[in-house]
């Protein structure tokens, strides 16, 4: 059994035959991927091809939130925070139930306070793209966002 110490001047974890070093040895791509990701990410975050193609066929929202019953400030604060909370658990797709305003006391709320939310939260490039689930604010009642 190797003994864990220097000997001769090399590190333990070389092999007394391997003449390679440790530098040598690392595979620097592999710890990058992370940050590699990261930097695609931001990169891609305007509109592209690949963000228009999942825009006409979408994969299924990886999580989702329904807004019913809240109010316009905590909307926006609990869209805010789940947005943020899904970048942090690299998710690419999200559902936000917004609801179509039907039962609430006058015209609907939270469709056009969200939807403005969204718009802001695109032009910070902290999400890619947002749409209406079925293609029409009118008729919809979530929005599918892409992180």
């Amino acid at each position: 059994m190797k003994s864990k110490t220097k000997k001769e001047g090399k590190p333990f974890w070389l092999e007394d035959d391997d003449e390679s070093s440790f530098v040598e040895i690392f595979d620097e791509k592999i710890f990058d991927r992370d940050y590699q990701e990261r930097v695609s990410r931001e990169r891609d975050r305007g509109d592209n091809p690949q963000v228009r193609s999942m825009r006409e066929d979408p994969p299924a929202p990886q999580k989702e939130i329904d807004l019913h019953g809240f109010t316009g400030p905590e909307a926006e604060i609990r869209v805010e925070s789940f947005i943020q909370s899904a970048l942090h658990e690299r998710l690419i797709m999200l559902r936000i139930i917004t609801g179509k305003g039907l039962h609430s006391p006058g015209a609907p709320v939270l469709p056009d306070i969200v939807e403005q939310k969204l718009s802001d939260l695109k032009e910070k490039k902290r999400i890619k793209d947002f749409h209406w689930e079925k293609k029409q604010k009118s008729v919809s009642g979530a929005l599918l966002v892409f992180l």
